[in-house]
């Protein structure tokens, strides 16, 4: 019978103080998971989130909710879900054997099940996984999981699904799950769909109805378990990600080797394919959590930290600024979203549109941390010029200049004057504007 004044079974136990155990130094890899994770509102939707997630490093615990039908009541049912299961494995969960620990996860996610399903209160995928090592030091990752929420683990390079999807995928091949996988990987890396064929288009366009999840009478929880290794890497997510992006983009960016954090880069990339009208494009609530069996990452982040910060002092996340577009005009209204790789990419509000654009760092930084030249300035700094090389090194301190028809970029500007200088290109071509034809004619002269 549920005890309702003690839910959890919440057990009384005398604290045994256990001798220190020595570790490898392979098993250091392990001792404490680094960890990453990223959510967003799906911008169909963007005043709630109907994902949720938790992440307990020290338990090696982690989850993703997905709240199902894009109801209201489907941030509310991931809420409740993921509440119940991270209370009752806290007052249940025991690392002496891995049969208890299935059970554990098993239980869990039965309980939230009957929650939801009792108060008719929504309906939610999850992916729950526990990092546990067994009595002679191996690493296991115990998973339960029910719904579409993903886990995945990157093996030297690698990126396998380690879940498969309660989809109509799974209905196909209900008695052979290898089949199940194959026919699903195929779908995950699909961009096109009509390289597929009639019946895979069917499973591709019907892959989000899925037959299994809490809130419902007839709930079957997947349990598994799988054997890991130093460097390998978990993650969970929802299918705002795992939809939008294929398997080998994931592959792609979960093993780049820039310090960068995986999970806000998952999501980062899952939401600009959102907005691009593909085939796998779909507005979404995205939810990533990335585990690392190896603090390398995190370690090379925290390295990085002070140089970057000095690198990004003046143009940090957030920060709005003047974005030079492809028909060269210098437009301002423009937000930082992030910094990678030598490049920002910044995004602008345009009615209901969200323009996204990647921009090279020392080209953003030179038109809005350069101090641009006046007019009368920059006249001046022309008509004293004494040679072509000099009148280059005054263009290369702007952004550029706006002539008759168009603006031009200082770059351009360069590269004219350079073709003009070997007779490549008329001089008509220059602008007059602070006196630059006129200048450059006479010292050609």
């Amino acid at each position: 019978m549920f005890n309702f004044e003690n839910p959890f079974g919440k057990k009384d136990k005398a604290e045994q103080p256990l001798p220190p155990k020595p570790i490898s130094q392979a098993e250091k890899f392990f001792e404490k998971p680094a960890c990453f994770s990223a959510t967003i509102a799906s911008e169909g939707h963007p005043d709630r989130n109907e994902d949720d997630f938790f992440v307990n490093q020290e338990n090696g615990l982690f989850g993703v909710f997905d709240g199902v039908g894009g109801e209201r009541d489907g941030a509310e049912a991931s809420r409740i879900a993921k509440d119940l299961v991270t209370e009752f494995l806290k007052y249940n969960l025991s690392d002496d054997n891995l049969e208890q620990i299935k059970e554990s996860l098993r239980e869990s996610l039965v309980i939230a099940n009957n929650r939801l399903t009792e108060q008719t209160a929504g309906k939610t995928t999850a992916s729950v996984v526990k990092i546990w090592e067994d009595p002679i030091g191996a690493k296991k990752a115990i998973i339960g999981n029910v719904g579409d929420s993903r886990v995945y683990v990157l093996r030297n390079g690698q990126l396998s699904q380690l879940t498969i999807d309660d989809n109509i995928v799974r209905q196909r091949y209900k008695n052979n799950n290898e089949a199940a996988r194959q026919v699903q990987k195929r779908l995950n890396n699909t961009v096109d769909a009509q390289r597929l064929t009639a019946d895979e288009v069917l499973l591709f366009n019907n892959r989000n109805v899925i037959y299994n999840f809490l809130g419902q009478k007839d709930f079957n929880p997947n349990i598994m378990v799988f054997d890991l290794l130093p460097g390998d890497e978990i993650l969970l997510c929802s299918d705002g990600v795992s939809d939008n992006l294929t398997d080998l983009q994931i592959e792609g960016l979960l093993k780049e080797s820039v310090p960068t954090d995986p999970a806000k880069k998952l999501i980062d990339q899952a939401l600009m394919i959102s907005r691009q009208g593909q085939a796998r494009s779909k507005l979404d609530d995205m939810t990533a959590v990335v585990v690392e069996l190896s603090d390398h990452r995190e370690k090379m982040m925290k390295s990085k930290d002070h140089s970057e910060n000095q690198r990004l002092k003046h143009l940090k996340i957030g920060t709005s600024v003047k974005v030079q577009r492809s028909s060269g005009k210098i437009e301002s209204g423009w937000t930082i979203g992030y910094f990678e790789d030598g490049y920002y990419l910044v995004y602008k509000k345009n009615g209901l549109q969200i323009l996204d654009k990647r921009v090279k760092q020392a080209d953003l930084e030179k038109i809005n941390l350069s101090k641009e030249l006046s007019l009368e300035e920059l006249e001046r700094d022309i008509r004293v010029a004494g040679t072509t090389d000099e009148i280059l090194s005054v263009l290369g301190n702007i952004s550029g200049l706006q002539g008759s028809q168009r603006f031009y970029t200082s770059n351009e500007l360069c590269e004219m004057i350079k073709k003009i200088s070997v007779g490549e290109l008329s001089i008509n071509y220059l602008p007059r504007t602070a006196g630059l034809r006129e200048k450059v004619i006479s010292l050609i002269k």
